[in-house]
């Protein structure tokens, strides 16, 4: 998701102006995975564009925290009666590798599943050609950006170092939520793009993997642990792993 800024938004220039219908719902939605039917079960929130465009201040740029495949990621403010929560907020690019398939992907997949470790959906928006994810705020950006120089230099940023003692719990919490993919859950699921831009740090230097688009869920026991390279894997040279033997 990229690093996080702490600084907040001055007040809503839309007046914090109320947006079209917003709901939590558990019925059946259309998208193009699994013959065009997905079953929610009342944890994901479908937002207007309207929400949106109030949240992000209509997509301001100087509210980006981050760039990633699948396009920016605003932080963002959700405006909810007397109730305002800071948002991460993941908008499609059009020029993206990534699409349809990996959103719905997400959606499905973060809709269901719960875990510590595993970074929250909080909804999504489907509206006018857009394509857009909300998901809780992590304080203190990627992984990526507290380990490599390149990355800290990039965000213009001071941030601390890690000790080791923090490193190893955040390997600790990465591999739980990883663990909960692959066994915790009724259909097991191979994450497919684990690296340090794709682990996430909370205010605790809680570890929260993220970015589930190209996830392979697994409906066999006897299905390979990994399907063949996805034309997403082939653009960023991500090697396909060859299932072990039986």
């Amino acid at each position: 998701m990229g690093e996080v800024s702490h600084a907040l938004p001055s007040p809503n220039p839309f007046d914090h102006a109320e947006a079209s219908s917003t709901n939590s719902f558990s019925l059946a939605t259309k998208n193009p995975i699994d013959g065009g039917i997905i079953q929610l079960e009342g944890s994901c929130r479908r937002f207007s564009l309207d929400e949106v465009l109030v949240a992000t201040y209509n997509f301001d740029v100087a509210l980006v925290v981050g760039t990633g495949g699948f396009g920016k990621v605003y932080q963002g403010l959700i405006y909810d009666g007397a109730t305002t929560t800071v948002v991460a907020i993941k908008r499609l690019n059009a020029e993206s590798n990534q699409g349809a398939e990996e959103f719905w992907m997400e959606v499905k997949l973060l809709s269901n599943f719960h875990h510590t470790n595993l970074v929250s959906l909080i909804g999504y928006c489907n509206e006018k050609q857009e394509m857009i994810l909300v998901y809780e705020y992590i304080a203190h950006g990627t992984l990526a950006s507290h380990l490599y120089k390149s990355s800290r230099e990039e965000s213009g940023k001071s941030i601390s170092h890690l000790t080791w003692a923090q490193r190893l719990n955040i390997c600790l919490g990465a591999a739980r939520g990883l663990d909960y993919l692959h066994s915790g859950t009724k259909q097991r699921i191979i994450h497919r793009d684990v690296k340090t831009t794709n682990i996430l740090l909370d205010e605790n230097l809680v570890a929260k993997v993220s970015d589930f688009g190209i996830c392979k869920l697994i409906t066999s026991q006897k299905q390979p642990m990994l399907a063949q390279k996805s034309k997403q894997q082939e653009d960023i040279g991500i090697q396909n792993i060859s299932s072990p033997v039986e």
